[in-house]
């Protein structure tokens, strides 16, 4: 071989190794293979639970950190808990708990099931049920090897028979949420072209907030339009489990006032256009209410009044908007008359306070009285009190829906890009049936503007 043929042949075998080299470098780049347990649920070490925000996962990895403040208990894996992954376990679940979770899971290794949500630009997911949490031994050392065989139930709900998008069969919970910043008329989260990343941001807070109560029945007010409420359910809300989602438009500004999502069967949905004035008969109300019959765990109805009453602002007379929560009380009267058993929840943004005299048009008094449970004034604790006396969106019960109250379950939470959301939970027990709603006046006297 000349010296020319082995220069070409030097320059074949660099050419080769160097086409070569791509394909090297790729096989190195190539992310390594997504661990998956059983229901091809991805197994994520605490690390990097940030990049499977609303996906199901299981985090694992070793409790560093436990702490119990106020009305929760945090579970960090690492010292610098502001900025890592959490696992969040409310009081009132922390009852479900063989022993206080803070000291169950210190130091332990465990393995974390639920829906990584967006805390404050902070990975976490809310426990709701111990069977979601497994604790592996100590002497551990390949944690996948186990995850991969064995992972924690899906059982996100409190109470026994639950699932992650299913129904406690122990109680039922409500929640109210003001959703203007998120799905108002100026929403660009409803436009995907104008979605901002704060409009994002927004609309992830919202859902984390939403996740934290995760209620049966969420009552919603002040969105775009239901189509917009839909889509925030389906891209947010998927593990909720929400799969009836109903409101009608307002008549007269063709904007959504109020909307219920729910995980409970809802039938005899139907808008209130118009209360019974003494004076000018049928007036229409400025947002009209949403009605809806619930069928609870256990087979009771559960009549819900979805409400988002005017601010004094938009309804400056006072006469007028005493009519409304007259008019509203009016509608609860009627059905309990018809069916004393009955109970009623009047739920959403009543622009008052719950110490306000227009409001105690609608409260009434006697027998038949409303009232907030586990959020009045008198019953706040020192911190909330401040809190409470200036909320304006309520869960108000009938005296049967308020037997049925779980002491201690009452939830007001605040964030900052969304607002204040307020939650509470009633038994689910064996009950008398009861008979359906009673129509309405303008059904009795089949005038046509009626629900």
């Amino acid at each position: 071989m000349n010296n020319r043929q082995v220069w070409f042949w030097g320059i074949g075998v660099i050419a080769g190794l160097m086409l070569g080299l791509p394909s090297l470098a790729q096989d190195e780049a190539a992310p390594a293979e997504q661990p998956l347990g059983p229901e091809g649920i991805p197994l994520v070490h605490w690390e990097d639970a940030a990049k499977f925000y609303n996906k199901e996962v299981v985090i694992y990895g070793r409790v560093a950190v436990t702490k119990k403040i106020n009305k929760y208990t945090f579970i960090n894996f690492a010292p610098d808990y502001r900025s890592t992954f959490t696992m969040l376990i409310h009081n009132t679940d922390a009852a479900q708990f063989p022993e206080s979770p803070d000291q169950l899971y210190a130091r332990k290794i465990i393995a974390i099931r639920g829906v990584v949500i967006d805390y404050k630009k902070k990975p976490e997911i809310i426990v709701k049920h111990p069977d979601q949490v497994m604790i592996l031994p100590d002497e551990t050392e390949d944690v996948l090897a186990i995850l991969k065989t064995k992972i924690p139930t899906a059982n996100g709900r409190s109470g026994s028979g639950a699932t992650a998008t299913g129904i406690s069969s122990d109680r039922v919970t409500l929640a109210t949420l003001d959703m203007s910043k998120v799905l108002g008329s100026d929403a660009a989260f409803c436009t995907a072209d104008e979605a901002t990343a704060p409009t994002i941001a927004a609309a992830q807070a919202a859902g984390g907030l939403i996740e934290l109560l995760s209620p049966d029945v969420l009552v919603i007010t002040n969105s775009r339009d239901l189509a917009c409420v839909q889509q925030f359910n389906s891209k947010l809300l998927g593990k909720l489990g929400y799969q009836q989602v109903s409101g009608e438009p307002n008549p007269t500004t063709h904007y959504l006032d109020v909307a219920v999502l729910s995980r409970l069967p809802q039938s005899n949905t139907r808008q209130m256009h118009e209360y019974i004035n003494a004076q000018d008969g049928q007036v229409p109300f400025m947002r009209p209410p949403l009605e809806t019959e619930l069928t609870a765990p256990d087979g009771r109805r559960i009549l819900l009044l979805a409400v988002n009453q005017p601010t004094e602002k938009e309804l400056p007379k006072v006469a007028e908007r005493n009519g409304e929560f007259k008019g509203l009380r009016r509608r609860v009267e009627e059905q309990l008359k018809f069916n004393p058993g009955l109970e009623i929840i009047v739920a959403g943004q009543f622009n008052e306070t719950i110490d306000s005299k227009t409001l105690a048009l609608l409260l009434g008094d006697g027998a038949t009285a409303l009232a907030a449970p586990g959020y009045t004034p008198i019953s706040a604790t020192p911190q909330e009190k401040p809190l409470i006396a200036q909320i304006t969106h309520l869960i108000l019960g009938s005296p049967q829906c308020c037997d049925q109250y779980l002491n201690g379950t009452t939830r007001i939470e605040q964030n900052a890009e969304v607002g204040t959301a307020v939650a509470i939970s009633l038994r689910c027990t064996p009950t008398t049936p009861v008979e359906p709603a009673a129509p309405s006046d303008q059904e009795e006297s089949g005038t046509g503007g009626g629900f």
